[in-house]
């Protein structure tokens, strides 16, 4: 119910040496602590990591995004379903995911 995704979980979890599960609920400790602030400082950080490190991102299809949903954006975006999975990667990476959801009506 927050405002972070599976795929912030994933860069913050290899950030703290963590599974994406356990990170995800290492999140939900420090949001209850009142430490969200603390927890956009370090996703800041694991994101410019992830930059330097494409092992740390997450994939078109591990952010559970399917061909079809390539094939839509790529209509819209005006590109190819491949352009397509790359600029999502992209944008979830910068943390624009929730700007994909939408388009896709999510």
């Amino acid at each position: 119910s927050s405002q972070y995704l599976w795929c912030d979980a994933k860069l913050l979890g290899q950030m703290w040496g963590e599974k994406t599960w356990e990170a995800k609920a290492t999140i939900g400790r420090k949001l209850g602590w009142g430490n969200g602030r603390a927890v956009d400082t370090m996703l800041a950080q694991a994101r410019a990591a992830a930059l330097k490190d494409p092992r740390k991102r997450c994939t078109f299809h591990e952010a559970g995004y399917t061909y079809n949903d390539a094939v839509k954006l790529g209509n819209v975006w005006r590109m190819t379903a491949s352009d397509a999975k790359a600029t999502v990667e992209h944008k979830i990476l910068m943390g624009l995911e929730r700007n994909v959801q939408r388009l896709l009506g999510q």
